[in-house]
């Protein structure tokens, strides 16, 4: 699990190794596989889900329709079942 903590400054920074790394590092990252795990400095709280869903965003607004609105909808959909239930 790689370690990753974000900073008020929105900066991120990766335990393992030891230094800065970008959001399309992140979401490289999980692509290749490996799990993250994003914690923020102040809070301690799990930003993880934020984190991925900025990087969709923004592979999203480089590449319109990088992931399609059928998949896009279905993350909605599951969403909102999770909601739902709470």
């Amino acid at each position: 699990m790689r370690e990753i903590t974000r900073y008020a400054n929105r900066k991120m920074y990766d335990s393992r190794t030891r230094g800065y790394i970008t959001l399309d590092a992140v979401a490289r990252l999980v692509c290749k596989g490996e799990q993250v795990k994003v914690t923020d400095r102040d809070t301690k709280g799990d930003m993880t889900s934020a984190v991925l869903l900025q990087a969709m965003m923004e592979w999203e607004k480089g590449k319109p329709g990088a992931f399609g609105s059928p998949a896009l909808s279905g993350l909605i959909r599951g969403a909102g079942k999770k909601k739902a239930r709470k």
